[in-house]
């Protein structure tokens, strides 16, 4: 049995004739001929992929792994938090068991077996065709890990086998996107810059599964410049800095006020949406704001079409967009603007 225990180790377009057991964490074995079983335990960011296998692929006590268009007997994948079994083709069975967060999609097997999971999504394990006699299914909205990525290092580069080890994320994509298949391993990215494809890029499918792209500055994360038939799959994007954040409003006073949970509101200031765009709040770390910690602000709005604006519902929910800032006035003295900001 070979044992892959260094971190970070690429593994890319060899022929094995053994069992491979992984035991380190970015660890990438792709494009590969096997001869045996693979064994992934106790890693994070693990990326098992475009394998032809002899044997079976197990996935136990694993961290944002994926096993990704494999050929190979069986995948067994359990006590795994968020796993992704995608698109893989088994002569036996997929089993899948005690998983949390857990997306299985499109993979081809003589059987499916799967209990005990939680927070699961993916044709493999969801009937996309159930729906209730009225109401929401719940069981059918993605089910989504908000804390996969928190405390999770970012990469300023991406860890593949065609790579120097220099090309940020967004270069990665950009350079690969000529039609074919482009995978992402998993992992957080920082992004210096958008993503840009170009006509050549049609065609193009960009496996990102387990991936999230923290853009550095704000703006456009792709950019897609007369490109058809792209497809992007399992991507997460965000920004290092949010330029907006959101609240939701709880209650009306009169057609000019409402107010807002304070955990949401001291961290907020009022901000005018730019034509044809959703309203939003601005965060703020004033010490003003964050001294007043348990009570309600109510802020009064400048205008009807303002409040028109800003709120689409009496109970809606702001959301974020690019904006406009407008000076807010006759606030209560507990809403105070930010210091960055002093022409408002």
């Amino acid at each position: 049995m070979k044992l892959y225990s260094t971190n970070n180790e690429i593994i890319f377009g060899q022929e094995i004739t053994e069992d491979i057991t992984v035991k380190a964490d970015g660890v990438i074995i792709q494009n590969c001929k096997i001869n045996g079983n693979v064994y992934v335990e106790n890693a994070t960011n693990c990326l098992i992929a475009q394998n032809d296998i002899s044997g079976n692929i197990t996935a136990k006590n694993t961290y944002n792994s994926v096993i990704l268009l494999n050929k190979a007997q069986n995948i067994t994948a359990e006590s795994n938090i968020n796993l992704y079994v995608v698109e893989n083709t088994l002569s036996g069975t997929l089993t899948l068991n005690s998983n949390n967060y857990l997306l299985a999609d499109e993979n081809t097997s003589a059987e499916t077996i799967y209990k005990n999971n939680e927070n699961f999504n993916g044709d493999d394990l969801t009937d996309v065709d159930a729906r209730l006699d009225h109401g929401a299914d719940l069981d059918l909205l993605p089910h989504a890990n908000k804390e996969l990525f928190v405390g999770m290092p970012r990469r300023n580069a991406v860890n593949a086998n065609d790579t120097d080890g220099t090309e940020p994320v967004n270069a990665y994509i950009t350079a690969r996107a000529n039609g074919g298949t482009i995978i992402v391993p998993p992992g957080a990215y920082s992004a210096p810059a958008p993503v840009k494809l170009e006509a050549s890029a049609s065609g193009s499918t960009i496996y990102a599964y387990g991936a999230f792209m923290e853009m550095l500055p704000y703006g456009n994360s792709f950019v897609i410049t007369n490109g058809k038939n792209i497809t992007v799959k399992g991507l997460v994007i965000g920004y290092a800095q949010q330029p907006c954040g959101q609240v939701t409003l709880v209650e009306e006073i009169d057609k000019y006020t409402f107010l807002a949970p304070p955990t949401q509101a001291l961290s907020t200031a009022l901000v005018r949406p730019t034509p044809n765009s959703s309203a939003a709040v601005l965060p703020t770390s004033s010490p003003r704001a964050r001294s007043t910690l348990g009570e309600h602000l109510a802020a009064r709005m400048i205008s009807k079409s303002l409040i028109t604006d800003y709120i689409r519902s009496r109970y809606g929910i702001a959301i974020p967009s690019r904006t406009t800032l407008r000076k807010a006035r006759d606030l209560q003295t507990a809403w105070s603007v930010p210091t960055k900001y002093p022409y408002l």
